[in-house]
């Protein structure tokens, strides 16, 4: 009969035990989780900021080369008959 409520207090004890962790912990893990996801969006004085450039200074950028080649083969046609 002993082991028996050694074995409930265990359990018991254990249970309260995790209660009271995660009542503790949970939130702190929660903070930390969703700072991670957010990265460095709250600061806006960590984005880069736009190089000044001189008046009349030209700047040319390309977008790259698309690697999707379409060929005749690749267009849709229907044949219709007429009636």
């Amino acid at each position: 009969m002993s082991k028996f409520l050694i074995t409930i207090l265990v359990i018991v004890g254990v249970y309260y035990a995790i209660k009271y962790l995660v009542r503790f912990l949970f939130p702190f893990i929660v903070n930390r989780f969703v700072n991670k996801m957010m990265g460095g969006t709250q600061n806006p004085f960590n984005q880069q900021k736009p190089e000044m450039k001189k008046e009349g200074e030209v700047t040319i950028t390309q977008k790259p080369k698309s690697t999707k080649h379409q060929s005749e083969k690749d267009d849709d046609f229907v044949d219709f008959e007429e009636v």
